[in-house]
């Protein structure tokens, strides 16, 4: 009889490279979930994933490899953005208000420095994959309160607090959620086409499986926008599919929608009084002449025209506009927004970083299919912030980020020079 002899178990102890890897995934696991926190201030809250982001940073400038330098261009436009808004500060009347409007900005720096370092080594293709798992099951997680509320009529107050703050889950502001999980969604669909076309037919059918929480956000927005995506989703599939998979996705959403349609969306419209305030766009859309995106922020938008002429260069500061007009209701449009309280300069700094990743895949060396997926979606995350003010939230600026290092790299993960990085 052979004896085998085993070598004791050592235990490997985690290097640096280790943890920045692991804390960077659980940041893109917690950035959504806000309720995670410590007692707000004022209405700012330093939440579980903000002190993440905090350690990883502090991890990524003393340990990590730095940025790789075709990812610097992005960067940089964040910087030209926050100098223009800091320009502007000699128009400010109200410190206060301009201080709780720069803050978002200090998170913006440390999120978009350790999310291009963090693709700037390793095999990207790799931590693209354990990426958007986490995605998937953050998506998941998210998921539960609404069906658990569906099915078994129950209200998990973790996530559904009265007394919670404007980002939490489904709270007094329902859009924060539709939001997240509608660009979760965008990151899924460009990271699938890109590097696993294969699974786009999973993909398809897991954003269905989404479309009770979006009518359960009670945004308007949220539903119509979320119904495009997967609309644009299913054509791309369509159009690249076998006649095989083609004939079967497009035969279970015929049967579905023949069907259960009606009676499915009769049984959501019983199950939450925010449910109808959401399926009510497309009664909006069906009126075409009509149809406008957002609502009851109109004055707002006409304060913002009024500003704009009469303080065109440098704006009224940011978080301003209040202590210009008298009125406490902000500018509900993110490009009126920058325009009235940062000027032309602070607008077009931010139109250049808003615009950057689709003008590098317009000229990079992606599939075509790829090219027109990036415009599409940032069209409508463009159509996002009309009726909102959506770049205060994290993973918005993770959202920009990762769009712009998947225009830079090829279906392998690796560095793909386009027309724009040749002048570097």
């Amino acid at each position: 009889m052979i004896k085998v002899i085993r070598k004791p178990y050592k235990l490997k102890i985690p290097t640096v490279n280790d943890w920045i890897f692991w804390l960077f995934l659980f940041l893109t696991l917690f950035i959504p979930f806000t309720k995670i926190s410590i007692p707000a201030v004022h209405r700012y809250e330093i939440t579980f994933g903000d002190v993440i982001l905090i350690i990883l940073s502090f991890l990524s400038i003393m340990y990590g490899k730095g940025m790789r330098k075709s990812y610097f261009p992005f960067f940089a436009s964040l910087l030209l953005l926050i100098t223009m808004c800091i320009a502007s500060s000699v128009m400010v009347r109200d410190w206060f208000g301009y201080i709780l409007s720069m803050i978002p900005f200090i998170f913006s720096i440390l999120i978009t420095y350790v999310t291009l370092t963090f693709f700037s080594s390793g095999d990207s293709r790799r931590r693209f994959n354990v990426f958007r798992k986490v995605l998937i099951f953050s998506l998941l997680l998210s998921a539960i309160p609404v069906y658990l509320q569906f099915f078994v009529g129950y209200k998990n107050i973790f996530f559904y607090d009265s007394f919670g703050w404007r980002y939490t889950f489904l709270a007094q502001n329902p859009n924060q959620y539709g939001v997240y999980f509608i660009i979760f969604f965008y990151l899924l669909t460009l990271i699938t086409v890109k590097f696993f076309p294969k699974d786009m037919g999973k993909l398809i059918l897991f954003q269905l499986f989404f479309f009770i929480p979006a009518f359960f956000s009670g945004s308007k927005s949220t539903t119509l926008v979320f119904a495009a995506n997967v609309a644009i989703l299913i054509i791309l599939y369509v159009l690249q599919a076998s006649l095989f998979k083609k004939t079967w996705i497009i035969g279970i959403i015929a049967v579905f929608y023949i069907s259960f349609f009606d009676s499915f969306v009769t049984m959501v419209r019983q199950s939450a009084g925010q449910v109808n305030r959401a399926l009510a766009i497309f009664d909006k859309v069906a009126d075409i002449e009509n149809f406008e995106i957002g609502g009851g922020t109109g004055s707002s938008i006409d304060v913002a025209y009024m500003l704009a002429y009469k303080y065109p260069i440098l704006g009224v500061g940011l978080g301003n506009k209040p202590a210009y007009t008298n009125s406490g209701i902000e500018i509900h449009n993110t490009f009126l927004l920058f325009l009235a309280e940062t000027g032309v300069l602070g607008f077009l700094a931010f139109m250049l970083m808003f615009s950057l990743p689709v003008i590098y895949a317009l000229f990079s060396r992606s599939s075509i299919q790829f090219k027109i997926l990036i415009v599409l979606i940032f069209a409508l995350f463009a159509a996002q912030n009309v009726p909102g003010m959506l770049f205060r939230q994290r993973w918005v600026w993770l959202f920009m980020c990762i769009s712009f290092i998947l225009v830079n790299v090829d279906e392998k993960g690796n560095f793909q020079k386009s027309k724009l990085t040749l002048l570097h």
